[in-house]
């Protein structure tokens, strides 16, 4: 399995924001699975989709 470059996790439904220090924003994951609450970037988004990610293991097997 390996990560994602070409894409962020920004726009997925399972992301949540969460405030981490003063005037600075987390974003958290809460899709199902072993990585559930796995900070996915502080401030922006980390440049690429986790290997993790159930949805990113779903798309390889159906694709």
């Amino acid at each position: 399995m390996n990560a994602d470059f070409s894409h962020t996790c920004e726009g997925c439904e399972h992301v949540v924001t969460e405030p981490w220090a003063k005037d600075i924003i987390s974003y958290r994951c809460f899709a199902p699975g072993r990585c559930k609450g796995r900070v996915v970037g502080v401030k922006r988004f980390d440049p690429y989709i986790p290997a993790w990610c159930p949805k990113l293991e779903r798309s390889r097997e159906n694709g």
